[in-house]
């Protein structure tokens, strides 16, 4: 493997900046250049000049900091941090809720490239789990997380529907009404009529090879 690259093609860290992270921060340190080259939040951030001008420090209160923990190690490996897939049901799902997080938080950062890493890490997730015969699909308060911090139709509500329209089982189909969020429920009716309609057929599961149309 060559170890030689052009300058044109190195990365540019830049500057370090301080972020502090939820109510009683967590302070986490990153370079200037590289997350401003991903998230537009943070390139208006620092353009716009909402950073305090005497230490660098650019405050997200509001914000998990294990989340955005989890997108600085993505941010400099371009690697979502994973479980084991050997865990229980409720370690799973617990990985489910904390992706969910993530990425909510990738909405907030304006961070594309974030987002579809974590819905490529849902979907390894669950294709490992149905290779072992042992589906685990987000829990109702993950997709209720999901929904409401997302602006409307995209990528990750689509994946959730399908989750639950080619893999749904009787038992969570009965807690359907009682457990998850209305608008989640008017998309998986509209695509359960659409794939009753699509003359085409659908398809038959959620599958490594259809990533990008979750994108």
């Amino acid at each position: 493997m060559a170890t030689r690259t052009l300058r044109s093609l190195a990365v540019a860290f830049g500057r370090g900046l301080k972020v502090h992270v939820g109510k009683t921060p967590d302070i986490f340190y990153v370079h200037e250049d590289l997350i401003c080259s991903s998230s537009e939040f943070f390139r208006n951030a620092i353009n716009g000049g909402w950073r305090k001008s005497d230490d660098r420090v650019i405050q997200l209160a509001n914000d998990p900091p294990d989340a955005f923990g989890l997108y600085i190690q993505w941010l400099y490996t371009k690697r979502i941090p994973s479980g084991d897939f050997e865990n229980t049901k409720s370690l799973i799902e617990q990985e489910y809720a904390q992706l969910g997080v993530a990425y909510v938080l990738g909405e907030k950062l304006q961070d594309l490239a974030f987002k579809n890493a974590i819905i490529d890490a849902l979907i390894e997730v669950t294709d490992i789990l149905m290779v072992s015969g042992k589906p685990c699909f987000p829990r109702p308060d993950t997709v209720r997380y999901i929904y409401e911090g997302t602006p409307g139709p995209c990528g990750v509500r689509r994946l959730l529907v399908d989750f639950f329209m080619y893999h749904g089982d009787r038992e969570w189909a009965i807690s359907l009404r009682l457990n998850y969020p209305k608008a989640f429920l008017q998309d998986l009716a509209m695509s359960l009529f659409l794939r009753q309609t699509d003359s085409c057929g659908a398809l038959e599961s959620i599958t490594l090879s259809d990533k990008c149309i979750y994108h």
